[in-house]
């Protein structure tokens, strides 16, 4: 009870609580008849003590649609104190009165009042109708609006399942999940500038180029140099780690190949190549070179006496060979012909002056008329060719000149 009210003051005349009010409350019964008046006013009766009345209805049913505050009853006529004396009310009268006590924006139908079209009881204040939009406003927040009794978001906002109010529609970036009215990057990415970037990124705006990124321990990007990178002293960016000078290995001489083009020419077309390879046999300790002069040509390596090589070919007085070094790979290169006996080769050579000369003769005899023949003696070629070989002496000679080769 309003403690300042009409109905409540000590003071004024339409209180309960007033003794000397002259006009309280009136009590009807079922049937809108007079049955005594609420009021602590011991002169008017019949009545019901308000203490009395507030002891016995503690805890009892209360209309939630009526508001009596600054109600004024009509005044009983004198001398009905009893139901069969009448109220001084007719049910007219009374429906007038009851209709007069429902709240503002409401009617009274049914025994009960109701709130106008468009209205709705307050959301804690069970006596006051207020526009649904304000109902609407006064649980969703400022963002609402009320239609055919419901509540609804305006555009651009919905209802947040965890405020449970209007709140405007939030648009996610890319990798990242809508939660609740927030947005969550996705994994292995992390919010920055309103935008989910990987944690490689996150570490590259910072750091620069040649950092990579991962989650750190407290959700953040733990940044680290990429392979072959180090941290700079301050630790602001990565640096590359300089690359460690190998020293160039030495490789055993003979196996070494000149890469350089030598200072001696070789003449391509001047190279006999033979048709089939001849073995020959080392007669003294032999330079092996790179090229076919001993001027501007290099030393690769050298062969022992009685070394077995494979010839390929001629150039002038040197042969090209093949032979086998310390690992057993063959190798090529030129070794001159006074470092072999005769072999093969030679035999192959002269065989071939030989026949030579034999098809030389025959082109003359062809050519001679009268079957005159000049004979050109094969026999005293060998023969002198033989009598070139047993020059020892000259064999000791070029023993020595092989030495400085």
């Amino acid at each position: 009870m309003n403690d300042f009210g009409s109905f409540g003051s000590k003071f004024s005349s339409y209180s309960a609580f007033n003794k000397f009010a002259t006009k309280p409350p009136i009590l009807v019964n079922e049937n809108n008849e007079f049955v005594g008046y609420l009021t602590i006013n011991d002169y008017k009766t019949p009545s019901i003590n308000t203490y009395a009345a507030i002891g016995c209805a503690d805890g009892s049913f209360t209309s939630s649609n009526w508001n009596h505050d600054n109600i004024v009853f009509k005044d009983i006529p004198d001398g009905s104190n009893s139901y069969s004396s009448g109220s001084g009310y007719s049910a007219e009268e009374l429906q007038v009165l009851l209709e007069s006590v429902c709240p503002t924006n409401s009617f009274y139908a049914d025994g009960e009042c109701t709130c106008n079209v468009g209205y709705v009881i307050h959301n804690t204040d069970s006596n006051r109708c207020i526009p649904i939009s304000e109902y609407c406003q006064n649980q969703l927040g400022s963002h609402a609006y009320g239609l055919n009794g419901s509540c609804y978001c305006v555009a651009e906002y919905e209802t947040s399942n965890s405020s449970g109010k209007c709140e405007q529609i939030i648009t996610c970036p890319s990798n990242s999940t809508k939660s609740d009215n927030s947005c969550v990057c996705n994994s292995g990415y992390i919010m920055s500038s309103n935008q989910c970037i990987s944690h490689t990124q996150d570490c590259r705006n910072t750091y620069g180029s040649n950092v990579i990124g991962t989650l750190g321990d407290n959700n953040n990007s733990s940044c680290s140099c990429v392979a072959g990178y180090q941290w700079n002293s301050i630790q602001t960016a990565c640096k590359k780690i300089p690359e460690k000078v190998q020293q160039p290995q030495v490789k055993p001489q003979e196996e070494e190949k000149i890469e350089q083009e030598p200072s001696f020419k070789i003449n391509e077309s001047k190279i006999d190549v033979f048709e089939e390879t001849v073995k020959a046999t080392l007669t003294t300790v032999g330079a092996f070179r790179d090229c076919p002069s001993t001027q501007g040509c290099s030393i690769l390596r050298y062969y022992a006496e009685t070394a077995n090589v494979d010839v390929l070919g001629k150039y002038d007085d040197w042969y090209k060979v093949s032979a086998k070094n310390d690992s057993g790979k063959y190798i090529e290169g030129w070794m001159h012909s006074s470092l072999f006996n005769d072999f093969g080769v030679e035999e192959e050579i002269e065989q071939e002056d030989v026949n030579k000369k034999k098809e030389q003769r025959n082109e003359i005899v062809n050519d001679v008329k009268n079957e005159e023949v000049v004979d050109i003696s094969i026999n005293e070629v060998e023969s002198e060719n033989k009598k070139e070989n047993q020059k020892w002496y000259q064999k000791i000679f070029n023993f020595f000149t092989n030495l400085f080769k």
